[in-house]
């Protein structure tokens, strides 16, 4: 998630777990305290990372959400790992 965290809102609001992925520790500050605003913080992670490597384990997540990132990746890596981290279906 990037935007200031707001991408993460919505989705804790009606009962999701998210974590969000960013490379900056900063922005990540920023994030974590608009989710506290909104009163969504427990059910909102947030983690310094890389698009293109993914720290986590395939098949991991239903939903995978980009804002304003793609541009600025490889889509094929990005893509490959989006699908990598998806759940069958997702």
């Amino acid at each position: 998630d990037v935007g200031g965290g707001i991408g993460s809102v919505f989705p804790a609001l009606h009962g999701g777990c998210v974590t969000g992925v960013d490379f900056s520790p900063e922005l990540l500050t920023e994030y974590k305290e608009h989710v506290a605003f909104q009163g969504v913080a427990k059910f909102v992670n947030f983690v310094v990372g890389d698009g293109k490597r993914l720290m986590f384990g395939g098949n991991s997540f239903e939903i995978v959400f980009c804002r304003k990132v793609l541009f600025c990746l490889d889509l094929h890596k990005a893509y490959s790992e989006i699908a990598r981290v998806l759940k069958p279906d997702g």
